[in-house]
This record gives structure tokens, C-alpha cells and sequence, in this order.
């Protein structure tokens, strides 16, 4: 049975990455990508970490968000320091083209994110996660009020805040033990229930 959900939703990634490839929606974001990036991981991972777009120098060449640079370095750093694995996750942004233009910060413009926000919505359907861990404001931002509340949702900063803000690293630490804490209670009521199911079986 897990075979055959972890097959349905490789195929349904599939047709969305190639939807996404075609997507000319930002002539600005059209012109300057070096290519369209979609999420990366675990289809059937329980947690799901969304950024706000592909960095320059990581996700933008890698295709994989939260590489490469130092923000994805750190983050990947973060994860295995709080118990998770990079692997059994997964990460996506809630952008899927860098927004490298000349602009002064790589935010995402209103329009960008509206273009691109329910090509993240499908993937959210595709992934079908219990809880979603938005990482910095832009992503935080723009979800609130578009999740399904079935989904547990929480936020941390983006690591690249805590990079220039290493006096705050320790409070960041506590965002992430929170993340911890929750996600392996919802692991432990996971796996009490379906012991519970497979003794019902019996």
C-alpha cells in the first residue's frame, strides 16, 4: 500500500514539476531564472519546511531548496541538529524562480507570489503533510489563512536572519525545539494509532 501512495505521488509531482517548467507567468522572473525549481524530499514526509524563493548561489543552481549557499548550509545544519534528516523530509519555496533581477533583497514581489502561490497550494496537496513549518516572514505571510486546518502550521526565522543576528541564535534554537517537540508527539500519536489498527486487524 505505501508503495502504491509513494508511486501516485511521484507521478502526480511529475505532471506538476512539468507544468511548472512551461510557466511563463513573471516576464521578469522568465528572463533572469536559470531554471524553475520545485520541492525536494520525502513525498510521503509528515512535515514540510517552505521557504520564500530559490537563493543565487544554492537552490537556484542546485534545484534543491536550502542548498549550497550558506542559508541552505545552515538550515541543513539546523535539521540534523534537531533530529530531522534533509533526505526524509521536505523543503520547497513558496516561489519557484529566483528572483535575480539586480533587485536589492531577493523578496519576491506581491505579483510574483500571487502568481506563483497555487502551483505551491497543488504541491501542498501532493505532499500532503500533517504539519508545515514556514521559514521566514514572506512565507509565513503569505499562507496565513490558505491552509487546510487540519494541518498543524508554525514558523521560524529564515536562517539567513539568524546569520546576521547570531546574538538571537539561541532564541531561534528554541523555535526549532518547539518544531521538534510537536512533530515527534504527532509522530508518537501516529504510531499508537496504527498499532491500535493492526491489533483491531487481528
Amino acid at each position: 500500500m505505501k508503495d502504491l501512495e509513494q508511486e501516485t505521488n511521484q507521478k502526480d509531482l511529475t505532471f506538476f514539476v512539468n507544468g511548472l517548467k512551461t510557466c511563463e507567468k513573471c516576464d521578469r522572473l522568465v528572463r533572469c531564472r536559470k531554471q524553475v525549481t520545485s520541492g525536494y524530499g520525502n513525498l510521503k514526509s509528515k512535515i514540510m519546511f517552505i521557504g520564500q524563493c530559490p537563493g543565487i548561489s544554492g537552490c537556484n543552481i542546485t534545484g534543491i531548496p536550502f542548498t549550497k549557499d550558506r542559508s541552505g548550509k545552515y538550515f541543513q545544519q539546523l535539521l540534523k541538529k534537531f533530529g530531522f534528516h534533509f533526505d526524509e523530509v521536505y523543503t520547497t519555496n513558496i516561489v519557484k524562480c529566483c528572483p535575480n533581477d539586480g533587485r536589492k533583497n531577493l523578496n519576491p514581489t506581491d505579483e510574483e507570489i500571487n502568481n506563483c502561490i497555487n502551483y505551491l497550494l497543488k504541491e501542498i496537496k501532493i505532499i500532503n503533510p500533517k504539519m508545515i513549518i514556514t521559514v521566514g516572514s514572506v512565507a509565513r505571510n503569505n499562507l496565513i489563512g490558505k491552509l487546510d486546518n487540519t494541518i498543524l502550521n508554525y514558523h521560524v526565522w529564515h536562517p539567513a536572519y539568524i546569520l546576521r543576528q547570531k546574538n538571537r541564535e539561541e532564541e531561534y534554537f528554541d523555535q526549532w525545539r518547539r518544531v521538534q517537540r510537536i512533530f515527534y508527539k504527532l509522530k508518537s500519536d501516529d504510531d499508537k494509532k496504527k498499532m491500535s489498527l493492526t491489533r483491531f486487524m487481528k
